[in-house]
């Protein structure tokens, strides 16, 4: 349990540490500079800035976006600095929405990044009330997104189609182990056993879907956050280590997890 200071320069270290980890990693809006193509199969509420070429202004005006990208490391290192001012987290919201409305457009599939724009939002409010409203929600939305995705699982068939795991792995690894096709190890080992054996990829699909239909239990008690911190854990790590599919962006919304210490309570 964290009084709200501590909370916020949590959150924000947590924050700063991912936009580090996406500075190594080249997935900056400046380092991605007018990229050669941009994805436009987006949903509805990109539709109307792609259609006035907002996106453009960054991608083809290099200073902008080094502006952007300073303007959002400086927000978040004000918010760790000063976070009893929420001037900064405010700044910081339009900043990360900003940022990921331009990078889902060409280096990433949206639901990969969208853990990254809840926890953020709290922390605008000024009251206390309205902040512990807005955690509340959060957590809420983060266990019903893992809860429906189980859900969504079970309804278009998924669970109960039996070489679906080992398809999705063929669609998936294709091009990792491609590239690693003369490398030897269990990672490689494991993934190629799980392609050709249908019948075990798919109970690990299940017992994953089964893990995400557990996020129920975060609608009835706070008693097992500490259980869903760690389910959580597991199943990036191993759709990670398996699928090759990472979870940088995501990882930020454990926070919501954290039971706020407010100073009435």
């Amino acid at each position: 349990m964290l009084n709200r200071k501590l909370l916020t320069q949590f959150t924000f270290a947590g924050y700063f540490i991912l936009l580090l980890w996406k500075t190594y990693n080249a997935a900056l809006i400046s380092q991605a500079f007018n990229p050669v193509l941009t994805y436009p199969g987006l949903n509805i509420t990109y539709w109307i800035p792609l259609f006035f070429n907002f996106h453009k202004l960054f991608f083809e005006s290099y200073w902008l976006s080094i502006a952007l990208d300073i303007t959002l490391f400086v927000s978040c290192l004000c918010c760790i600095i000063f976070p009893k001012k929420v001037i900064y987290p405010r700044i910081f919201v339009i900043l990360i929405y900003l940022y990921h409305f331009l990078y889902t457009q060409f280096l990433a599939y949206q639901p990969y990044a969208i853990g990254l724009l809840i926890p953020c939002i709290p922390f605008i409010f000024e009251k206390d009330y309205k902040f512990k409203l807005a955690f509340e929600f959060g957590r809420y939305v983060f266990c019903g997104l893992y809860f429906l995705s189980g859900i969504l699982k079970l309804y278009n068939g998924a669970f109960f189609h039996a070489n679906n795991m080992s398809a999705s792995l063929k669609a998936t690894l294709t091009e990792f182990l491609q590239y690693n096709s003369s490398s030897s190890g269990f990672r490689v080992e494991g993934m190629e056993y799980l392609i050709s054996h249908s019948e075990l990829a798919q109970l690990l699909f299940c017992c994953a879907t089964l893990l995400e239909l557990s996020f129920l239990v975060g609608f009835i008690t706070k008693k097992f956050d500490w259980l869903l911190a760690v389910l959580f854990l597991f199943f990036h790590f191993s759709n990670s280590y398996l699928l090759d599919i990472p979870f940088a962006n995501h990882a930020i919304i454990l926070v919501l997890l954290i039971k706020p210490k407010f100073e009435e309570e």
